[in-house]
């Protein structure tokens, strides 16, 4: 085998190392190109380099206003579902309309980002906690929305069973209807194994709460159906509460549903109940009763023209059927009056009813012959009979009855008219016992009684015990047998005349300072005494118009004290003429007095303090640049409120009508800012200031719609 050589193809080089070779000199001069080149590239890269942070903004900016659409979005469709008619199936179901909404909102904005997948997975994560919160807020708007509409469903089914409420219910009703009660919410009760309702401690709670409202209302209707018992009812209902409330004493009693469910109540509830109802009662029969002496003077004075209209008719006269039938009801129309006429089959018949004669005639009873004419004589024996047949319901005495018997009796026998008189079967009245309470009492009998009734009456009010129940109470009353002392209301009145106004004072008392109250409440509420402005009151107004609501009260209370204390001194001296009553009408009067004595001052100084506030509210909306930015209207002259300086000015009308003129451009700022799209905190921020000015308008008694 032969061993390969080796032969090199270049000659030996006899160059030392390190010297120049053609190859490092190619190099250099490559080198010397790129040199060249590198602006030229480093520009290139420069542009790549924007480009690409082009296009990074570009995606950052679109997924940000994705984000800021999904937000809008969500928003737009929580407040909309929110109040949806359909809330049941907003959030719950199998098919929640939320979720389909919020998912076609979600691929809509998802197609809008494009295909880069940062974006995506951004978008996508960012847009699930916004939707969470929005789902987060909405369920408790619709939790809230739907107990409302339990709460209001609830309320009308109680509404329908509280209508089926009256005083003549039975027990086992007012049991039926308590339980009807627990079963208008589901939270009231459970059932059993064997499907029996069963109460719920929170059902429990809700029973007594409806117990005590049953036997409110039923109570009150039984006291106030009658008032001239409403006052006995009371102190019966007292008497059986005191004593333990046994429903077992009074149980089938016409009324004992409302014994029943008082005795189902609270004791506390149920005894604060009927005290109460003891003063109310009294007020209503002192007014029933006053009332009734009113229309018992009327009755009389009705009664007394048809008398005199009798006496004035002419027997020898003849009258047309209307003007005999206008006479005739001055006697029908009477109350208490009676029909006069029956027949036989117990059908009414009036005295100008029409009837059939004969097969030729038809008549009346006043005119028989039918030619429509009434004989004077006949218009009187009818009167007469309608007097007669109803002398107890009228209260006609025997002289007045004998009168008018004997007068009827001379004009029938100077009409020779015996067939009359047999038809008309008028007779005397002489059961002198039925009226022999209307002689007269002597002197000293009078005296001796009167005496009586004043040490009575000092007893009773020494006692506390002096009712208006116990003055009306001798009106009626019997003396020596068969005798009253007070023949009519006049001389009753006159005769307890003091000790009449002496309670009348008391109730006056009381009722003038609930009025008081009521009266001062109200205005206080009308001026903002009892809380702030809307749109920055501060507290140093809210105490000037606390001090002038107290001022006025305090000035009111002042004045029924002193005219009470007046009343008691009249009473003493027997003056009459200078009790002085006090009723709704004499506290208004004085309370419009008061305050126009005492308003100017207060309306300047707090007209002036508003000014300082409204100022302060208009400079710190005039200073915003977004304002003016975003709502260059409102800079406008049309839209710019007056100098506000110019506002302190002199008299109530003058404050009242530069108020108007601000609240009007108030009112268009409101709405220029509202068409323009602005946020509620915007919008909040110009109500506040039409708010501001109606306050000050309601407080110098201006009520704006």
């Amino acid at each position: 085998m032969r061993i390969p050589t080796y032969t090199a193809k270049f000659n030996p080089s006899n160059r030392v190392p390190g010297a120049s070779i053609r190859a490092r000199k190619s190099f250099s001069v490559a080198q010397a190109e790129i040199d060249k080149a590198a602006p030229l590239n480093a520009f290139l890269s420069e542009v790549a380099e924007i480009s690409l942070g082009r296009y990074r903004v570009a995606e950052q900016l679109k997924l940000e206003e994705n984000l800021l659409a999904a937000a809008t979005q969500l928003a737009s469709l929580e407040n909309v579902m929110a109040n949806d008619a359909n809330i049941y199936s907003v959030l719950d179901g199998d098919q929640p309309r939320w979720n389909q909404q919020v998912n076609e909102i979600k691929k809509t904005l998802q197609n809008n980002i494009g295909t880069n997948l940062n974006s995506r997975l951004k978008f996508e994560s960012k847009f699930n906690i916004a939707e969470n919160s929005a789902r987060t807020r909405l369920r408790k708007k619709v939790d809230a929305a739907i107990a409302a509409r339990a709460a209001a469903a609830q309320k009308q089914a109680e509404t329908a069973l509280m209508s089926t409420l009256s005083s003549d219910l039975k027990m086992k009703d007012v049991d039926s209807l308590l339980s009807r009660f627990i079963t208008t919410n589901r939270g009231n009760y459970s059932l059993d194994k064997d499907n029996k309702l069963k109460v719920t401690q929170k059902g429990q709670l809700y029973l007594n709460n409806k117990i005590k409202e049953v036997g409110t209302l039923i109570t009150l209707e039984y006291l106030q159906e009658r008032p001239q018992l409403g006052l006995n009812r009371t102190l019966d209902l007292l008497d059986w509460s005191a004593d333990g409330a046994n429903f077992a004493e009074v149980e089938g009693s016409l009324n004992e549903g409302v014994y029943y469910a008082l005795s189902l109540m609270n004791e506390t509830d149920r005894t604060k109940l009927l005290n109460e109802q003891f003063d109310k009662q009294a007020t209503l029969y002192n007014k029933y009763k006053k009332a009734e002496e009113a229309r018992d003077k009327q009755d009389e004075k009705d009664l007394k023209d048809a008398q005199e209209t009798y006496f004035l008719i002419n027997p020898l006269g003849e009258y047309s059927l209307r003007q005999a039938e206008i006479i005739f009801d001055k006697v029908s129309g009477l109350r208490f009056y009676d029909k006069i006429f029956d027949t036989e089959d117990g059908k009414e018949l009036k005295i100008f009813d029409t009837f059939e004669v004969d097969e030729n005639t038809t008549g009346r009873l006043i005119d028989f012959d039918g030619d429509g004419v009434v004989r004077g004589v006949d218009l009187q024996a009818y009167m007469a009979l309608g007097f007669y047949q109803n002398r107890m319901t009228l209260g006609l005495s025997a002289d007045e009855i004998t009168k008018i018997q004997n007068f009827q009796e001379r004009t029938l026998l100077f009409e020779g008219d015996d067939e009359m008189t047999d038809n008309m079967n008028f007779t005397v009245l002489d059961d002198t016992r039925a009226v022999g309470q209307f002689y007269e009492l002597s002197r000293q009998e009078r005296n001796e009684i009167e005496t009586i009734i004043h040490s009575e009456l000092r007893a009773a009010e020494n006692a506390g015990k002096l009712t208006f129940e116990l003055i009306n109470s001798y009106r009626d009353r019997v003396f020596l047998g068969n005798r009253i002392l007070f023949k009519n209301p006049e001389l009753h009145y006159q005769f307890f005349e003091p000790y009449i106004l002496t309670l009348e004072n008391k109730s006056q008392d009381t009722k003038a300072f609930t009025l008081i109250q009521q009266l001062t409440s109200s205005y206080e509420r009308s001026i903002g005494a009892n809380a702030a402005l809307l749109g920055g009151d501060d507290s140093d107004l809210l105490k000037k118009k606390i001090e002038y609501a107290n001022l006025i009260r305090s000035r009111l209370e002042e004045f029924v004290l002193n005219t009470t204390i007046d009343n008691e001194n009249a009473i003493k001296e027997r003056k009459g003429s200078g009790f002085v009553r006090i009723d709704s009408t004499l506290i208004r009067n004085k309370f419009n007095e008061l305050k126009r004595t005492y308003s100017s001052g207060f309306e300047a100084e707090i007209f002036n303090d508003f000014v300082q506030v409204f100022k302060t509210r208009i400079e710190e909306n005039s200073r915003s640049t977004i304002a003016k930015d975003k709502f260059p209207g409102l800079f406008q002259n049309d839209l710019m409120f007056v100098d506000i300086d110019e506002l302190n000015i002199g008299s109530s009308d003058e404050r009242k009508a530069a108020l108007r003129n601000l609240l009007s451009t108030a009112q268009q700022r409101l709405l220029y800012v509202k068409n323009a799209n602005g946020s509620p905190n915007e919008l909040k921020d110009y109500k506040q200031i039409v708010d501001l000015i109606n306050a000050q308008l309601r407080t110098l008694g201006v009520i704006v719609e």
